[in-house]
């Protein structure tokens, strides 16, 4: 009888031992499952989110260049603008009515037009005399045309390089290339004028 008890004993406690590490491995992997699937999850919603946020900046650069192209009637107004007030009016004797002085006068052009543009054409253009500032009489510059063909190519630097092919009989055939940059409220401003032909 008592050996039977001991062998009942034995058996049983051979079967929870072996049960034990089983069900702690089924239990192991279960565990390890889920959180393999958890962890999964989590990398899944963060690739989302990382997409989410790629496609966000593609959107918004997208969005900043479209607000950023340099339209045609930009273009047209800032070139006709300057040359509009290039030609000054004068009196019978080329004083300028305007502006009394040469760094009055280049100062009026900041607005929409860079130094080093200004001081290229008013210094052709004009000159103080007998102390008043006069214009020098002669032709107006080769100029863009709003009516012709052009093109335009953004720079690395954000502003736009307005090219155009064309030509008069006083000035023959030439192109000039007008660089353009827009501020922060969209307003155009020429920053060179090169010539060539």
């Amino acid at each position: 009888m008592r050996h039977r008890m001991n062998f009942k004993n034995i058996l049983l406690s051979l079967i929870v031992i072996l049960a034990l590490p089983i069900s702690f491995v089924a239990n192991a992997e279960g565990n390890a499952k889920v959180s393999y699937d958890e962890q999964q999850n989590h990398q899944s919603q963060l690739q989302q989110k990382n997409e989410m946020i790629v496609m966000g900046e593609t959107q918004e650069e997208e969005e900043e260049h479209t607000e950023q192209a340099l339209t045609h009637e930009q273009i047209v107004n800032v070139t006709d603008k300057f040359m509009d007030h290039l030609v000054q009016d004068t009196d019978q004797y080329y004083n300028v009515k305007a502006y009394e002085t040469m760094d009055e006068f280049k100062e009026s052009f900041y607005g929409f037009a860079s130094k080093e543009v200004v001081d290229e054409f008013v210094d052709v253009y004009y000159e103080i005399r007998d102390g008043e500032l006069k214009v020098i009489p002669t032709s107006t510059p080769p100029w863009f045309e709003a009516e012709e063909d052009y093109n335009v190519q953004q720079t690395e630097e954000g502003t736009y390089v307005v090219s155009q092919e064309t030509g008069n009989e006083l000035h023959g055939n030439y192109t000039i290339e007008i660089e353009i940059d827009l501020n922060e409220d969209q307003k155009p401003r020429i920053m060179s004028v090169n010539y060539q032909g």
